[in-house]
């Protein structure tokens, strides 16, 4: 039962570190280019592995936990600089910031 505790926290703390790994990725990129935001897509991994192990009296050993499902990109037209007239990012620092600390709070 422990063991099962502490796989389902480790999965739930890998998926926020690859979620601040993103987060980190636009804040470094708010300047490129032509860069488009990017996040991280998490499913729930108990319904599925509820429904491929039967329920006994005794229990289940369905492990529950988080699965980083994919990575996407934001379609959202990058930003023309007003000085300079050339493309910059879609990244918004304010955005990425909250998205930080509710990564940082989960």
């Amino acid at each position: 039962m422990l063991g099962t505790a502490l796989q389902i926290s480790a999965s739930g703390m890998a998926a926020q570190k690859a979620r601040l790994d993103v987060i980190a990725a636009n804040l470094a990129n708010v300047d490129t280019p032509g860069y488009h935001r990017k996040t991280v897509q998490f499913a729930e991994e108990l319904k599925a592995a509820a429904q491929k192990l039967p329920f006994t009296t005794g229990g289940s050993s369905a492990i529950g936990g988080v699965k980083i499902t994919g990575l996407t990109e934001d379609t959202t037209p990058v930003r023309i600089m007003a000085e300079t007239g050339l493309q910059s990012s879609n990244v918004e620092v304010v955005t990425e910031m909250v998205d930080m600390m509710a990564a940082v709070r989960s």
